[in-house]
């Protein structure tokens, strides 16, 4: 079962474990999805971005995916 779990920034999440981020403009904050935990991270999508790599994309306005994830696929029907 994921974990949630509430992470001050990106430092302790490696690149490669994330699948997608999801705004949560409600709560101010943003969900990191990765296979085995759910982080929340007190960021806006566009600050998330600035920090990311190449392999990150914004493909929406609520949206962040890793386009190297193997794993995306499954989640994309879930979204």
């Amino acid at each position: 079962a994921n974990k949630d779990i509430v992470v001050p920034s990106l430092s302790n999440i490696p690149y490669q474990d994330i699948l997608f981020i999801e705004n949560d403009s409600e709560n101010k904050r943003c969900l990191i999805k990765t296979n085995n935990n759910n982080y929340y991270i007190p960021l806006t999508l566009s600050k998330l971005i600035d920090n990311l790599d190449n392999r990150f994309i914004k493909c929406s306005r609520s949206y962040i995916i890793n386009l190297f994830s193997s794993q995306l696929s499954i989640y994309l029907f879930i979204i």
